[in-house]
């Protein structure tokens, strides 16, 4: 027979739990609230390229790493089965207690891992075509999401598989321990503690004995299995799904490759720049992959190729517009502002920026929310660039709300190279 059922009201308690601690803020710059503890959602930048001979840190234009300080994992709010007796006085039932805690742990963060793993498998289902700034939008969303999945829910279940294992090798030794546990509860509430001598019961009264034994029985089940094979399995899964978005972006790639030849201009250019970008983005998810870096040599050697068409095409960009829509943000100029302070602080040389979409928040499947987003196209000069060429950025901008005054965090992807001079 299976376990009390963990109502949803649990699991969003749990995650709300989770959060509360899952959230930091950029480097030491933190924004609180008065009177409460909320700060901006942080998943901080911290990727960096050093020339060689230099100790300066500079930024990687490529793609951001976002490092997360992960979520803690805390006890699910749940009611333990109750006696008409004090517990402290059976030692018994409280260690059967004990138990059952840690299975109701284990279960609140299944149930949790279960659903976000549906949340991200609808994130990654993108269709990574149209125009560059489509592709590395469709890309970021799918990046993104495997970052929020690690750090708001795959780091506390790995945290709730290491405790229950410190006290259980599996699922069918939990059993075993747990019907022992039980009989001796029972034993504990209904016989004499002095086998073969006076007896001499615990809870001496005959009528209580008997009462709080029925509650005993009604309250607590002699089978009980566990979820650490399935967690388990569905970790198993997020890394599929992380291995799914690298694969499904080189063999775009590999697609891209095989029509550059017939492409011409612009078209050419553009096809390659989103290879690149794509492949720089989901590099962050598997640094040691070797096929990525293959692939991201094999497309610089094709732009080196057609250096003719790639510099008409950066000497044709323009930056782009302002986002606007029937939802554009009332204090655009505001808004740059603030991300351009954010990322010169971080390193960049900012020639240009523009809003790129609106305001949007970022929930999990519960509905709790993880951060608000905004976006920008950036201009920005990189050292080891050609002079007068700027790189063009796509950039998120994450934070606790858009009445934050400050980013939490922020995520890049390139989405090709300009002149200056046409800015």
């Amino acid at each position: 027979m299976k376990k009390v059922a963990c109502k949803l009201s649990t699991v969003q308690s749990l995650i709300l739990t989770i959060l509360a601690f899952g959230l930091v803020s950029c480097g030491s710059e933190k924004t609180q609230t008065t009177g409460s503890k909320k700060e901006e959602a942080g998943m901080v930048v911290t990727t960096v390229a050093k020339t060689e001979g230099s100790s300066e840190e500079e930024p990687s234009y490529q793609m951001e790493e976002v490092r997360y300080d992960n979520a803690k994992l805390e006890d699910p709010k749940f009611d333990l089965p109750q006696l008409p007796y004090d517990k402290s006085q059976l030692p018994k039932v409280t260690a059967l207690d004990e138990m059952l805690k840690d299975d109701i742990r284990l279960e609140s963060v299944y149930k949790q891992i279960y659903e976000e793993l549906g949340n991200l498998k609808s994130k990654t289902e993108v269709s990574m075509s149209g125009t560059p700034d489509d592709i590395i939008k469709d890309v970021l969303t799918m990046v993104n999401a495997m970052r929020d999945f690690e750090a708001y829910s795959k780091s506390p279940a790995e945290q709730a598989i290491t405790q229950f294992k410190s006290k259980y090798d599996s699922d069918s030794e939990f059993s075993e321990k747990y019907w022992q546990a039980y009989h001796d509860a029972e034993a504990e509430i209904s016989g004499p503690t002095v086998v073969n001598g006076p007896e001499d019961f615990v809870i001496p009264d005959k009528v209580k004995r008997a009462e709080v034994h029925t509650h005993f029985r009604n309250g607590y089940s002699p089978s009980r299995s566990t979820e650490l094979s399935s967690l388990q399995s569905l970790m198993e899964e997020g890394e599929e799904i992380r291995q799914d978005i690298i694969n499904r972006v080189i063999s775009g790639v590999q697609t891209d490759l095989m029509v550059a030849d017939y492409r011409k201009g612009n078209d050419l250019v553009d096809l390659l720049n989103a290879s690149k970008g794509r492949l720089k983005l989901v590099s962050s998810l598997d640094k040691s992959n070797e096929e990525v870096m293959t692939m991201l040599n094999t497309v610089e050697e094709k732009k080196e190729s057609r250096l003719e068409e790639v510099q008409k095409a950066i000497e044709d960009y323009r930056f782009p517009d302002r986002y606007t829509g029937g939802n554009e943000v009332s204090n655009p100029e505001e808004l740059e502002k603030r991300m351009m302070v954010y990322l010169e602080k971080s390193g960049y040389d900012v020639r240009d920026i523009k809003v790129a979409s609106s305001w949007f928040a970022i929930h999990n499947v519960l509905g709790v929310l993880l951060y608000y987003q905004i976006d920008y196209y950036v201009a920005a000069r990189y050292k080891d660039s050609n002079e007068g060429v700027l790189d063009v950025l796509y950039v998120t901008g994450k934070t606790g709300g858009p009445d934050q005054s400050k980013f939490g965090s922020y995520s890049v992807g390139a989405i090709a190279q300009m002149l200056e001079k046409n800015l």
